[in-house]
């Protein structure tokens, strides 16, 4: 199946736009570009360098993600083991890294947030992510997309109630 075709079947249901394979966006307004009305993403993918597909999180796709990183010595694996239950049940993607993408239904007020415990980034309103379903990329499971949970959500906009210091430690 082309990037095209692909594309488009993902636009049934989330606004896309493309990518390079450094993740970056190859179309002029970046993830501002994400679409889906059927000639626009063909346009949009017929772009020189697209080769993954983006998908704006926040209120535009309605889909929130909480990103864990384990490479370059990143501890995400000992994270996730600490926070499992934080985490809930939610559909799950692996990245090209080995990382993990937990996607979850998107909340007002949920930002982009990078760098917690040195492993963790939130992407709300005005980020994006790489659609799984590319080669180097799959879902992990099959669960539905779960409410966000309620204490990374408050940290990550700024609301009380979040956790302290950005250590979401569950321990």
């Amino acid at each position: 199946m082309s990037i095209i075709d692909l594309a488009l079947e993902i636009a049934d249901e989330y606004p896309v736009f493309p990518c390079g394979v450094n993740k970056q966006p190859v179309c002029h307004g970046g993830f501002k570009a994400a679409t889906q009305d059927p000639d626009e993403v063909v346009r949009l993918f017929s772009t020189q360098g697209a080769a993954l597909i983006g998908m704006p999180t926040g209120e535009l796709s309605g889909i929130s993600v909480i990103d864990i990183d384990v490479r370059d010595g990143k501890k995400g694996r000992e994270w996730v083991e600490k926070n499992r239950e934080l985490l809930g049940n939610t559909r799950i993607a692996e990245t090209q890294s080995g990382g993990w993408h937990y996607w979850y239904q998107h909340e007002d007020g949920i930002r982009n947030r990078a760098g917690i415990d040195g492993c963790v980034d939130v992407r709300g309103e005005g980020g994006y992510v790489i659609h799984p379903a590319l080669p180097g990329y799959r879902w992990v499971n099959d669960e539905d997309v779960g409410k966000f949970p309620s204490k990374i959500a408050a940290s990550a906009s700024g609301s009380a109630g979040g956790l302290q210091h950005d250590n979401f430690d569950a321990s």
